[in-house]
């Protein structure tokens, strides 16, 4: 059925006044801080998180945290503009100038600058790089940064396949009347929670399987997209103590046990996620008026850490992630000024010949 009566609903009732900016900025650091120990031993369990609770890293919190925000506003988008070109046209031109570029630098410069520069550029292979930025892969590159640990020059990019496929996700099930009669959505998230509590209990997906990443975001995106279409019948409570502390015990359950299906942790940290999205707090109000560097943060962050950690081997994590935190930070608003909102302005520019066409 379509979605009504939606006035008592945070985004109706506070619009573009929202938090989500600040919090995409806030995950993208926490994933610096989080590589920031693990690129320094290779080991998980340093990272500050993992540490206290033996299971999720902070990285990994926030990438969940990314794909619930990610459902939320892709389905927003799709229901909003529910016209198949344009849609494709929007999630094209977000997604991939900035990841072009950050991969071209990653491959061209920072993989050079990792190794031998002669000898990287003649195991080079044009065509394999160029497939693998068009998949939206890790840059397919010759070895760099042997001796440390994850030799890669960009392993960060890993998630934003995986987040193109939950676009296309949103334009098939938009087409099929699954956001329309958002009841069909649902259901295909109950589908895929019982997979995933399928695969906890039979262990039917290896943890390298390519499937395995892909159900356990497919959770938060799906989730986080209920979360949107169901928006009127949820009321946030930020400051309230008992859904906090149920949504609380379920986040902290699921950081601390991997073994236990994923959408328990994307249950209790979605609401509070989206409490604090929603949350009307003066002091929050400045951000709104910086550029939405999230992105640039989230894509040089890693190629940045490892360059430091290959040119200044002695770097304690501490440094590294100060370091790199505010490299990330200066190479993000450039991302968004040269590269990001000069492309994203486009969707503007020819949104009046796409909205002739076929309207789904």
């Amino acid at each position: 059925m379509p979605n009504t009566d939606l006035k008592s609903s945070p985004a109706a009732q506070f619009g573009r006044a929202n938090n989500f900016d600040l919090i995409r900025l806030l995950l993208a650091v926490l994933v610096i801080l989080s590589h920031s120990y693990i690129l320094f031993d290779g080991r998980d369990s340093s990272d500050p998180l993992a540490a206290i609770f033996h299971g999720v890293t902070l990285g990994e919190l926030a990438v969940d945290g990314f794909f619930l925000l990610s459902g939320y506003l892709i389905v927003q988008s799709w229901e909003k503009t529910p016209n198949l070109r344009f849609f494709i046209m929007k999630r094209v031109l977000r997604i991939y100038p900035g990841f072009i570029v950050a991969a071209l630098l990653s491959a061209l410069v920072v993989g050079p600058l990792g190794s031998q520069a002669a000898s990287y550029f003649s195991e080079l292979e044009v065509f394999k790089l160029v497939k693998s930025m068009l998949l939206l892969k890790v840059p397919a590159v010759p070895p760099s940064f042997e001796g440390l640990p994850f030799p890669t020059v960009n392993g960060s990019m890993w998630t934003i396949f995986f987040e193109f496929v939950c676009y296309v996700a949103v334009a098939v099930l938009g087409l099929a009347g699954a956001i329309r009669v958002r009841r069909y959505w649902l259901a295909a998230t109950l589908a895929l929670v019982l997979l995933d509590i399928a695969q906890h209990v039979l262990h039917f997906l290896p943890s390298q399987n390519f499937y395995f990443p892909a159900l356990r975001l497919s959770i938060f995106f799906f989730i986080g997209g209920c979360f949107y279409l169901f928006r009127e019948r949820i009321p946030y409570h930020l400051l309230q103590p008992m859904p906090m502390l149920a949504c609380g015990l379920l986040l902290i359950a699921g950081i601390s046990n991997k073994e236990l299906p994923s959408f328990i942790l994307a249950l209790g940290a979605a609401y509070l996620l989206f409490s604090a999205a929603f949350w009307q707090q003066p002091l929050l109000g400045w951000y709104r008026r910086f550029p939405d560097m999230s992105y640039g943060v989230y894509l040089y962050g890693w190629p940045v850490q490892k360059l430091l950690l290959w040119y200044v081997p002695g770097m304690t994590p501490r440094a590294l992630f100060a370091s790199a935190l505010a490299c990330s930070l200066s190479l993000g608003v450039l991302s968004w000024y040269a590269i990001e909102r000069p492309f994203m302005r486009l969707k503007s520019a020819n949104w009046r010949f796409f909205k002739f066409g076929v309207n789904y």
